[in-house]
């Protein structure tokens, strides 16, 4: 990653809106980045599928990224909304941790690193840089999400399920771990790897297809991005103890 791409997964801005605003990430990816956000004038209501957060003038609030929510917001007795909104992509912990939507508790020095970086909203190294002296400083206090394996290995199957190309680096990003703790907890879930998944839930897409339509293996093995047809041929005799012919000949006969 060079410079110009790491300054770029940074996003700094005060937002204005009048009276009522609303938004909705439950039909989108989620959040699109980690936010640090401190409200200004106005209030507001955020709202996931597991926690509900409201917050005030002067109220400090963090939205985890990928989280799929939807958000309220409420003008002030002049009809203000104002908040500054810190967007970034990389958080400084470990994979075996993640924070959930909250209001954040500091103290007025801590605090006070996020006032002097709200005086200046450029995306620069002084400003990054306070960022993540403002994260140090609150992430032992800040509330934790245990890590739930068995939602995310389902999580992770059911991406696999309605995607018929990706790469296993793909399944680890949309479930928000890294691609070696997926192979863990695959592994805890299984007892296969990611890759073996994989290589099975694409068997058994072949298999339908081989079934319900006329087409060739090589088609269905392009299909479903095979790199060859032989080596197609060699999974899917590895899973089903078939060959690919063998299970369109049986289903004729079983009809």
């Amino acid at each position: 990653m060079n410079n110009t791409q790491f300054l770029n997964t940074f996003y700094f801005r005060r937002y204005q809106r009048h009276k009522y605003y609303f938004t909705d990430h439950y039909k989108t990816n989620g959040s699109p980045g980690h936010f640090i956000a401190r409200m200004i004038q106005g209030s507001a209501k955020l709202k996931s599928r597991n926690k509900t957060i409201t917050v005030s003038e002067g109220d400090i609030f963090y939205i985890p990224k990928g989280l799929k929510y939807q958000s309220f917001w409420y003008g002030d007795e002049e009809d203000q909304i104002i908040f500054d909104s810190l967007r970034f992509q990389n958080f400084p912990i470990t994979d075996s941790h993640s924070y959930t939507l909250q209001k954040i508790n500091c103290s007025p020095e801590t605090e006070q690193i996020l006032l002097s970086l709200s005086e200046d909203m450029s995306v620069n190294c002084t400003t990054v840089g306070k960022l993540y002296i403002f994260l140090g400083e609150i992430l032992d206090n800040m509330e934790q999400e245990s890590m739930r394996y068995n939602d995310i290995a389902e999580n992770a199957l059911d991406y696999m399920h309605t995607h018929d190309e990706f790469h296993i680096v793909d399944v680890a990003d949309y479930c928000k771990v890294s691609e070696s703790s997926l192979y863990g907890i695959f592994k805890k879930a299984y007892g296969k790897t990611p890759v073996e998944m994989k290589q099975k839930i694409f068997c058994e897409k072949a298999s339908e297809l081989l079934i319900t339509t006329s087409l060739s293996v090589e088609e269905i093995s392009s299909k479903l991005n095979f790199s060859s047809s032989s080596y197609f041929r060699k999974v899917f005799k590895k899973y089903t103890g078939k060959t690919p012919l063998q299970v369109r000949k049986n289903a004729k006969y079983q009809i």
